[in-house]
């Protein structure tokens, strides 16, 4: 057998250790007849997950390749995966998986592999995953529904692929854009950059389990927040998106604007709203005089959602007049 690691699964952690060993253990029932390897970045836990790591690292050093940080980078704005984790994968694919979700096929690397090993002209295979709650009951199949087509092309961008499931070729990855760096959902524009340099296969098995702790950083959101969140990361995409795509990225971004507008709350909720349609607006006139969005598009988003934004607009400063804000 080849020493050299044929995938490196990639492990974001921080404030796991209810869950880590679950991960870990998902990792090392794998049955293959390549080598892996395990690089587990934990981002500063307070808790005792950088401990339970140690255990395994010295249980299995030829395998786990940790990362301690000091302080948690995350908060700071630094993304662990493209910063810290990527770049110390030597595998010819990359497996993910965070910390408090696992693997339940033995056989997933194998399967993943055995089909991206065939078909070069795939970059990326995910499958569905199960959902459990913080007590380990399950609620759902996460894709359940969500995905009806079995390979996907950059046209079909965005699309819901369960983050633990996914495999993808090692090739492309460190020249990821720094624009991923302000993509809030930073799954969603892997997915649309990867697919740019191939097609995405779905395979209709469960291979893996989502734990929604109530506790992550989606869940924790409020709706308006999580609206937010969608626009920054398919703003981010506009970056990465082919021009026949691309379009269909910024009418997604307006309707997150008129989605937005349902949740805001407060006279700042409202004020940023105004804010992001002009930043929006002015990105896609440049885009219209550079022939990157089509005229037609350009006059059908500017003239309804510009009438829609403009009585939008004038309610908000008659409020703030009002308020005397």
């Amino acid at each position: 057998m080849n020493n050299n690691p044929l995938v490196s699964i990639a492990c974001l952690t921080y404030n796991h250790e209810k869950y880590i060993r679950d991960a870990i253990n998902g990792f090392l029932i794998q049955k293959t007849d390549f080598q892996i390897e395990i690089i587990i970045h934990d981002d500063a836990s307070t808790d005792n997950t950088a401990n339970i790591i140690r255990e395994y690292e010295k249980k299995y050093p030829e395998l786990i390749k940790p990362i301690y940080q000091n302080e948690n980078k995350y908060s700071k704005g630094i993304k662990p995966s493209p910063n810290y984790v990527w770049p110390k994968c030597s595998g010819k694919y990359i497996a993910l998986c965070e910390g408090d979700d696992y693997w339940l096929d033995p056989f997933k690397l194998q399967k993943q592999v055995n089909f991206l090993e065939v078909n070069n002209d795939f970059m990326l295979c995910f499958t569905n995953a199960r959902v459990i709650d913080k007590e380990g009951n399950i609620e759902r199949n996460y894709l359940s529904g969500g995905c009806i087509e079995q390979t996907y092309t950059h046209l079909d961008m965005p699309i819901s692929a369960p983050t633990q499931t996914v495999l993808f070729r090692n090739s492309e990855i460190r020249s990821i854009p720094k624009s991923f760096q302000s993509a809030l959902g930073g799954d969603t524009y892997l997915l649309v950059w990867l697919s740019k340099f191939g097609k995405i296969k779905y395979h209709n098995y469960v291979s893996a389990v989502y734990r929604d702790t109530g506790m992550g950083t989606w869940t924790s959101r409020s709706n308006f927040q999580k609206e937010r969140h969608l626009f920054q990361t398919y703003y981010a995409i506009l970056d990465i998106a082919e021009k026949n795509a691309k379009e269909g990225f910024i009418y997604r971004i307006f309707i997150r604007l008129v989605v937005m507008k349902k949740y805001a709350s407060t006279n700042s909720d409202k004020l940023l709203i105004l804010d992001l349609y002009n930043q929006i607006s002015d990105y896609l006139k440049i885009e219209k005089n550079s022939g990157r969005v089509s005229s037609s598009s350009y006059f059908r988003y500017k003239i309804i959602l510009k009438f829609y934004f403009y009585i939008y607009s004038q309610f908000v400063q008659l409020k703030l007049k009002f308020l005397n804000l």
